[in-house]
């Protein structure tokens, strides 16, 4: 990916691996998908604003800690865009902060807020029988 200026902003996600966790939680009784999408949603927004101050300062190896954690949370999560984005910043952050990089951040935090609107949507308690 050489630029974040031709990815839309329409959430992509994957719901493979909650629908495949959730099923497992049934089977066991218990709600695996409301404490990983709790835990994933929770954790995401410290390392965006952890990723926003890395780039603001110019820290970039924090700022590819950041991205590099983000990448593959979302990976795991099927926020397939986000993690796209997560792994543009991380390899930019070998060579230097840039207004790619920048912009791709921006894009990174607007793609969370469809991602996590996704998620509730599909997997809130009003969404179980999607």
């Amino acid at each position: 990916m050489t630029s974040s200026a031709a990815i839309d902003h329409t959430a992509e996600v994957d719901f493979a691996f909650l629908r495949e966790l959730r099923a497992a939680g049934e089977a066991s009784g218990a709600d695996l998908v409301g404490d990983s999408l709790r835990l994933f949603l929770e954790g995401t927004a410290p390392r965006l604003d952890a990723l926003r101050g890395a780039l603001d300062t110019g820290d970039r190896q924090t700022a590819s800690l950041a991205a590099h954690t983000l990448r593959g949370g979302c990976a795991q999560f099927g926020a397939l865009r986000m993690a796209r984005l997560a792994g543009f910043i991380e390899d930019q952050m070998r060579t230097g902060i840039t207004d790619a990089t920048r912009r791709a951040a921006l894009d990174l935090q607007r793609e969370f807020s469809g991602v996590r609107a996704a998620l509730l949507h599909e997997f809130a308690p009003h969404g179980r029988d999607r």
